[in-house]
């Protein structure tokens, strides 16, 4: 007796993945570099960071500044020329490494405050408070990086701006700009001319 043939089943279609959509970072760079002028100290900023700094500061009419790495004060003291009348700056190193010059215009120039302390638990004491800036260039490693971008993150402005300096130097620093695009932050990275590099984050 012949049996009946065992239904075929349709073979199933296959589905395409769906595509994560990924946060794009964006990389420009001055080409050729100029390289590194000599008078600059180990850890400041190029001068090119500054003028870059004052530029957007002015161009987008902020008002409210935070500064986490005064170091000599050159950069800040960029940022300090650009702001408006009613702007404000507030800066932090853990030490003192100020010119005479810029602790001068730190003491008769009502619009910046100067704060000598650690970045971490001088933003947990700004709690409160909001800047539509935060230029942070303090300490490089992962390990300090993320709890202080935690710290920085309860004191920017919505639609406010994040600004790394040696976020191409530094290993800690990209992981840190890989962290926050995770976490829905678009970033553009420039070359600056020592190849430091100076990431600008915005939710």
């Amino acid at each position: 007796m012949q049996t009946p043939s065992a239904k075929k089943e349709k073979p199933k279609k296959a589905t395409k993945p769906k595509a994560t959509k990924e946060k794009k970072e964006y990389v420009y760079a001055l080409e050729p570099l100029p390289e590194k002028t000599a008078n600059n100290a180990p850890w400041e900023s190029e001068h090119e960071v500054g003028m870059l700094l004052g530029a957007f500061i002015k161009t987008s009419g902020l008002t409210r500044v935070l500064d986490l790495g005064t170091y000599t004060g050159k950069t800040t003291d960029a940022m300090l020329q650009a702001l408006p009348e009613n702007g404000s700056i507030i800066s932090v190193d853990i030490e003192d490494h100020r010119g005479e010059t810029f602790k001068e215009i730190c003491g008769f120039d009502t619009r910046i405050k100067y704060i000598l302390g650690d970045s971490i638990e001088t933003c947990k004491s700004l709690y409160g408070q909001k800047f539509d800036l935060i230029f942070v260039d303090t300490v490089h490693e992962w390990s300090y990086a993320l709890p202080e971008f935690k710290a920085i993150e309860l004191l920017i402005n919505k639609g406010g701006v994040l600004a790394y300096h040696d976020s191409i130097k530094f290993e800690g620093i990209e992981r840190l700009i890989n962290y926050a695009k995770v976490f829905g932050y678009n970033a553009v990275t420039i070359n600056t001319p020592a190849g430091n590099g100076l990431t600008f984050l915005q939710k």
